[in-house]
C-alpha cells in the first residue's frame, strides 16, 4: 500500500486520515533517537492496513 502525507488544518498526516488509531508525534529532527524511530514508526504505519495513521502537529 502506498502511503502519502495529507495536510489537514495545521497537521501533517501520514497514512489513512480516517484511521481508527492516531499516533501523534512531537519530535526533534536533530535528535538521533527521533530520527531512528522515524523509520520504525513508518514501517508500523505501512503494515497497519489503514488502521493507524501518524500525525505531526504543526504549531
Amino acid at each position: 500500500m502506498h502511503q502519502i502525507f495529507t495536510c489537514i488544518q495545521s497537521y501533517l498526516i501520514y497514512g489513512n486520515p480516517s484511521a481508527k488509531i492516531t499516533l501523534q508525534e512531537y519530535g526533534d529532527i536533530e535528535c538521533p533517537y527521533c530520527r531512528k524511530m522515524h523509520s520504525v514508526i513508518k514501517q508500523v504505519i505501512n503494515h497497519s492496513q489503514g488502521v493507524i495513521n501518524w500525525e505531526f502537529p504543526i504549531p
